[in-house]
């Protein structure tokens, strides 16, 4: 062991050669492993050495689990976009450094990054693009465009830095007073609906976050769990409403401590099983049960600012 320790820059070359030849990268095949980097042997020989490797090959970064992340956005993604594909953008560059990312549109897909993958969703791939997923998150109608995203066994997180609901109000000035107040109530429907299935919620700011508080209280998602949780609203942990102060998320901007956050709520909780996501309604049988149940599951809410808006 100490040899080879003595030997690791001549291998590191090696390495090097090997690995650019290869279809799967570090992450994807250590993440089959448990506690792939734990040593078995206690000496103090054995254990310098194994240090000595870990630091060489960088393994503790290769070693870390990669979650698989499907963002959807239902504006085009090419090299002239609307605010809510750029904030979709932003997020995929972002959590792309520590995970896999697949950006999908419901409209067309035309930029590509090296770091994650850009395709378009449709109701032919939909279950395809979610069976490998862990994670998702989306905004405005997708939910309701794909109901599969509701039935979903993983975690979900909702951007509302659109409150599409109040911007309908506007944009249907114009039309027939029973169809404008119709629209009105089918789209508060829709919202209430993925916010009561939301793990997460990502807004724009500390004004948004208080009209988002008052919309979760009117469908008793702020209740007595979350309130004893923390009274203010803003502790951090499994089933608890997380609130993230605004920063940037561009790569290199902003205290790392709060670049962290975003990739970090998509981590959080990955390790649930399926039956404890049933039992907060996140299971396919749960999904009725939850709107029966008056949605009184504590959430989680992110909230961050992702630039540019």
């Amino acid at each position: 062991m100490r040899d080879f320790a003595r030997s690791l820059d001549d291998l590191a070359a090696k390495r090097e050669v090997v690995q650019a030849q290869r279809r799967r990268g570090d992450r994807a095949v250590m993440r089959l492993f448990g506690q792939s980097l734990r040593p078995n042997v206690v000496r103090s020989d054995f254990l310098d050495a194994f240090e000595q490797t870990v630091r060489a090959f960088d393994l503790d970064d290769h070693a870390r689990p990669r979650s698989h992340v499907l963002i959807v956005t239902q504006d085009a993604i090419g090299e002239r976009m609307a605010g809510p594909a750029i904030r979709c953008w932003e997020m995929a560059k972002l959590l792309a450094a520590i995970h896999e990312v697949v950006l999908a549109s419901t409209q067309r897909a035309d930029l590509t990054h090296p770091s994650f993958t850009s395709t378009v969703v449709t109701d032919h791939n939909i279950d395809e693009l979610l069976a490998p997923a862990e994670v998702v998150i989306f905004q405005g109608f997708v939910m309701h465009q794909f109901p599969q995203i509701e039935a979903f066994d993983g975690h979900v997180l909702v951007d509302i830095y659109d409150p599409f609901h109040l911007e309908g109000l506007n944009l249907r000035k114009q039309e027939v007073p029973a169809e404008r107040w119709a629209t009105a109530k089918s789209d508060v429907d829709v919202l209430n609906d993925q916010l009561a299935r939301a793990d997460f919620m990502v807004c724009a700011s500390e004004k948004q976050r208080d009209f988002w508080l008052g919309q979760l209280a009117s469908i008793g998602r702020i209740n007595p769990a979350t309130f004893d949780t923390d009274e203010s609203l803003r502790a951090v942990g499994r089933g608890r409403l997380q609130l993230v102060r605004p920063a940037d998320a561009g790569a290199g901007r902003g205290p790392p401590g709060r670049r962290g956050r975003l990739r970090q709520a998509v981590l959080h909780g990955r390790g649930a099983s399926q039956r404890g996501r049933a039992e907060n309604g996140h299971g396919r049988r749960g999904a009725r049960a939850r709107r029966r149940a008056g949605r009184g599951r504590p959430p989680r809410v992110l909230q961050r600012r992702l630039d540019p808006l």
